[in-house]
């Protein structure tokens, strides 16, 4: 089970939290960690927020929404950073779920965007952020700015999205085929492929999810490990 740990709504994880990524973010004086979230848990301010991404009681990821992170501008705000992913757990996606979480408490908070800064091209664009422009670093080096919209964050929609249970196997067979029935690009056993990826070592449970519409299934999409 995957669960994003929130460090002011859980201060019982404090401790653990400043282990974890003072362990993950070395070259940052540990203190800085430390200080920011044993303050974060009594502030009335709305930063900063630490996060912990937990996968069956075992803490995999981490990051956090600050005011700045290191760099020169100091006129943008909030950014999510120290995004982590333990190495034997990347390439599932599930840094979406704590960018997802810093979203939210943006949102909450009444912030406009959230940024963050990487070197990374290519990576975050696929959770709706857009490059736009350089930040320079006090250790001489410079990073990619990225940001995103809050507007409609916090919609409701009138549906709920969960995981997919066995119990749903038929009724999402019957949908892929139904929906590509009158698709122009289709092999017409694209719901016997979702069956195989199911059965793969590729599959991830967490991350097999339909849409729920007053008890009726309406969507379906499946993430899986790449090579």
């Amino acid at each position: 089970m995957m669960k994003v740990i929130s460090v002011r709504e859980n201060p019982e994880y404090a401790s653990t939290a400043i282990q974890y990524i003072q362990s993950k973010w070395p070259e940052v004086p540990g203190i800085v960690y430390e200080d920011s979230i044993t303050h974060c848990l009594k502030t009335e301010s709305l930063l900063p927020h630490w996060y912990l991404l937990e996968k069956d009681g075992e803490i995999i990821g981490c990051a956090g929404l600050i005011t700045n992170d290191f760099n020169s501008r100091m006129d943008l705000y909030p950014w999510v950073a120290a995004v982590f992913i333990d190495e034997n757990h990347r390439g599932n996606a599930y840094g979406s779920l704590l960018l997802e979480k810093a979203k939210i408490d943006s949102a909450k908070a009444g912030f406009k965007n959230l940024y963050l800064t990487t070197h990374h091209i290519g990576y975050y664009e696929k959770f709706g952020f857009r490059y736009i422009g350089t930040a320079y670093h006090p250790w001489e080096a410079v990073s990619r700015i990225y940001e995103i919209s809050m507007e409609n964050v916090l919609e409701k929609p009138d549906f709920n999205v969960r995981q997919t249970s066995g119990l749903d196997y038929e009724t999402v067979y019957n949908l892929i085929k139904t929906a590509f029935r009158t698709a122009n690009v289709k092999d017409g056993d694209e719901q016997d492929f979702a069956v195989s990826l199911r059965e793969s070592e590729n599959y991830i449970p967490e991350l097999d999810l339909v849409a729920d519409m007053d008890g009726k299934l309406i969507g379906h999409i499946m993430f899986t490990k790449t090579r």
